[in-house]
């Protein structure tokens, strides 16, 4: 059953990528020498530049515009969609890291920004 569920994971990932992908850009392509806009993305209120999961690890990576943060309770649902068994969110403002959110043994999400004792 492992298989079945590694694979609805996988499914809803690219479903969730197309739909992103589908969003059209808020600003013109900048010259090539600078990074491209995010997407606005309704369900994390913020501007997505990129998004990785690992299945292994159970970690999700969410990039976003320098300056930019996400709505915490949107971009964990956002990893659950994709894998109901997610422990690890983190993500990142431009190039800098900026929240970790963890999931507790009892099913609790914690949040810890970053540059804090963890």
């Amino acid at each position: 059953m492992k298989i079945n569920s590694d694979h609805a994971a996988r499914e809803n990932l690219r479903a969730l990528i197309a739909d992103i992908r589908r969003k059209t850009f808020r600003a013109p392509f900048p010259p090539a020498s600078k990074p491209l806009p995010g997407v606005d993305d309704d369900r994390l209120m913020c501007a997505v530049q990129s998004l990785t999961y690992d299945f292994r690890s159970k970690t999700g990576h969410l990039r976003l515009e320098d300056g930019h943060c996400t709505d915490a309770t949107g971009c964990i649902r956002f990893f659950e969609q994709i894998d109901p068994a997610v422990e690890t969110v983190v993500t990142w403002s431009g190039t800098r890291r900026d929240t970790s959110y963890q999931r507790s043994e009892r099913g609790d999400w914690t949040a810890q920004a970053a540059g804090r004792p963890e």
